[in-house]
C-alpha cells in the first residue's frame, strides 16, 4: 500500500488545481472566481505522496443541509492512476469527513465513468446508498448519475 496523507486545500493551491480540473475535466465551468472561494471556505484535500508531491485532489463544498457535502471533483493525477490509489484515497477522505461531523456526501458521476461508478458503489463504505440518472443534467448530452451515501 502506498504511503499518503491528506492536507486540506488552501488558496494558495488555486493556480494548479485550475490546470488540473483543465487537464483532468476538460475546460469548462471552473473558473478561479469561483474555484477560490471554494477553497477559502470548503472543505477540500490535497492527496499527497511519502515526499509531498500532488497525487490527487478532492474539491468540496458544504450543502445547506446541516452536516452535508458535497464532492465537487475528485480525481488522483494521471501518473498515478490505476495503482489502487482511488480507493484509498476515497476512504481516507470518508474518514477525514466522517471526523468532521459530515453525516452525508454527494456526488455526481458522468454514467460512462464506470472506474468512479465501481468506486462509489462500493457498499463496504457507507451506511446507506441512493443513484438516481439525470437525464441532461449538465446541459443537452451531459447525463449524471447522482449519488446520496449516509456516512
Amino acid at each position: 500500500m502506498t504511503r499518503i496523507s491528506l492536507r486540506p486545500a488552501q488558496t494558495k493551491d488555486c493556480e494548479r488545481l485550475l490546470d488540473l480540473e483543465d487537464s483532468i475535466f476538460g475546460k469548462h465551468c471552473n473558473h478561479i472566481y469561483f474555484l477560490k472561494p471554494l477553497l477559502e471556505y470548503g472543505q477540500s484535500y490535497i492527496l499527497e505522496g511519502k515526499h509531498g508531491e500532488w497525487m490527487g485532489y478532492a474539491l468540496i463544498f458544504h450543502e445547506s443541509h446541516a452536516n452535508s457535502v458535497h464532492l465537487l471533483s475528485f480525481a488522483v493525477l494521471p501518473p498515478f492512476q490505476g495503482k489502487g490509489l482511488g480507493g484509498q484515497f476515497y476512504k481516507a477522505l470518508l474518514d477525514a469527513l466522517r471526523r468532521d461531523g459530515v453525516a452525508s456526501l454527494s456526488l455526481s458521476v458522468a454514467p460512462q465513468n464506470q472506474r468512479a461508478l465501481a468506486l462509489y458503489r462500493n457498499p463496504g463504505l457507507y451506511s446507506s446508498l441512493d443513484e438516481e440518472l439525470r437525464m441532461d443534467y449538465y446541459g443537452p448530452g451531459e447525463n449524471r448519475i447522482l449519488f446520496r451515501f449516509t456516512l
